[in-house]
């Protein structure tokens, strides 16, 4: 069996992947429209992501004051047990 110099090219390929998208253009477009329209939806709105960033923002402080408290209490621990 041989293989035909255009598909060693690389050239018939295109043309039947061309061929294939003007074939189906119309439902190709409304596939496309579709997931446009499923991106938009997904996308989180105005006030998810205000909400979103106050939650960051809290856990974030209160993520600090802990770690300060603990890490106060791990620093005066360590120095009180050296200056005994």
């Amino acid at each position: 069996m041989t293989v035909s110099s255009s598909w060693r090219r690389g050239g018939g390929s295109s043309r039947r992947l061309q061929h294939l998208s003007d074939a189906s253009g119309p439902l190709s477009e409304l596939a496309r429209q579709q997931a446009v329209a499923a991106r938009e939806a997904a996308k989180p709105s105005f006030a998810d992501k205000m909400i979103q960033s106050a939650a960051r923002s809290a856990a974030t402080s209160v993520g600090r004051q802990v770690a300060g408290k603990m890490g106060g209490q791990l620093l005066r621990g360590l120095l009180g047990g050296l200056f005994k």
